[in-house]
């Protein structure tokens, strides 16, 4: 239904009637009772093999399709952990510097308060 731009109550629709379709008949192939409940509520069938049907219902083309930020296509959380680990490093810097710095200034403190 993504590959169809369908709005989101469509999908919503033809998702419940399949959903209840299957749960009454649940021998018959899901492609039929998919144009049936799609027929329903556009008027006209999707049409989909049984295979592609497996392979958009399939957990990776599940993943593979999410792209958006944050989602878990491999391309998306490829470019996060390259984010992550970018902005690790450059919290490792922070921190070292940070903490360079303020042992210099206590060093230079103790040295100044010797002196007095």
């Amino acid at each position: 239904m993504r590959d169809h731009g369908l709005p989101f109550k469509s999908a919503h629709g033809i998702a419940s009637r399949l959903i209840a379709a299957r749960a009454r008949d649940g021998k018959r192939p899901l492609s039929e009772l998919l144009a049936d409940a799609s027929r329903d509520v556009l008027g006209s069938p999707l049409e989909y093999s049984e295979a592609q049907l497996t392979e958009i219902l399939s957990p990776r083309h599940f993943v593979n399709v999410r792209k958006t930020p944050g989602g878990p296509a491999p391309e998306e959380t490829a470019r996060a952990a390259k984010a992550s680990r970018q902005q690790l490093e450059a919290d490792e810097s922070w921190w070292t510097n940070a903490t360079n710095a303020l042992a210099d200034a206590e060093r230079k403190l103790a040295d100044r308060s010797a002196s007095l």
